[in-house]
């Protein structure tokens, strides 16, 4: 078989593709509240060092996700994790190439998972699967919104990938950056916090049957702490008297404790 036809070489030529396509097909727009609740909060931090705004009118347009915490002092309801990815971005190579970063996330995503894909089911099968997710039209339908998706599937994958190479390697350094890329997923949307119960019963499964790795999982779990407390942190210094890591549960959680209280 020709070299150029192997797994490894045509998961390059796809993602390549797929990115030409919807790159074409997109036009660099902040789309929907949700997305502007995130690019606001970007420019914001790239500009002005902070994330939050003051209405100057009350005639002023504010999206529904932008909450008053206090007297015209508006914080946007999601938490800075995609921000901050954006406003380094905007920081480098201006707002349009901020919002090509979906575009490239989810271009990128097909190769990550090829990465995590085939050390589980074998290189042919992991490039179908990268195949059918370039070909599924909500997956490129989030590329062209302002959302977290793309970049929740990125981190994700990624992790994923250093989790297994851990199991393989044993190395501390493995499930170090996977516990730092998995714990930075709640803090770009509360919500997905739910991915770390699949990522706590895999590290018990494998300490189940190797009870020697029970420190370095250990430290990974204590390396995935580390973003979260670093927004919890945050949070309480520009809102002391506030609960905004509650903000998103709103209405959407039958318990009173997740509610918010704003």
């Amino acid at each position: 078989m020709n070299k150029w036809l192997y797994p490894r070489n045509l998961i390059f030529l796809l993602a390549g593709v797929h990115l030409c396509f919807i790159t074409f097909l997109y036009y660099p727009v902040v789309s929907g509240p949700d997305a502007n609740g995130y690019a606001i909060q970007a420019r914001l931090i790239a500009d002005e060092g902070r994330t939050w705004f003051t209405r100057e009118s009350s005639l002023q347009f504010i999206s529904p996700h932008w909450l008053e915490t206090y007297p015209d002092q508006y914080f946007s309801r999601y938490p800075i994790g995609y921000s901050l990815l954006q406003a380094v971005v905007y920081s480098v190579a201006g707002i349009h190439a901020m919002l090509y970063l979906n575009v490239l996330l989810t271009s990128a995503n097909l190769f990550l998972l090829y990465l995590v894909g085939r050390n589980l089911i074998g290189e042919w099968w992991s490039l179908i699967a990268a195949l059918i997710m370039a070909a599924n039209p909500v997956t490129n339908g989030w590329a062209f919104m302002g959302d977290t998706h793309p970049a929740i599937a990125f981190f994700l994958l990624a992790g994923l990938f250093f989790l297994l190479r851990w199991k393989r390697t044993r190395t501390i350094s493995d499930i170090v950056i996977a516990g730092l890329i998995l714990g930075y997923i709640p803090i770009m949307h509360y919500a997905e916090a739910v991915y770390s119960i699949g990522v706590i019963l895999y590290l018990f499964t494998v300490v189940l049957r190797d009870r020697t790795r029970w420190k370095s999982a250990a430290i990974g779990a204590a390396a995935s702490a580390l973003p979260l407390v670093g927004l919890i942190a945050y949070n309480k210094i520009v809102a002391p008297h506030k609960n905004l890591c509650t903000s998103f549960g709103s209405g959407r959680f039958p318990s009173p404790w997740y509610r918010a209280r704003m």
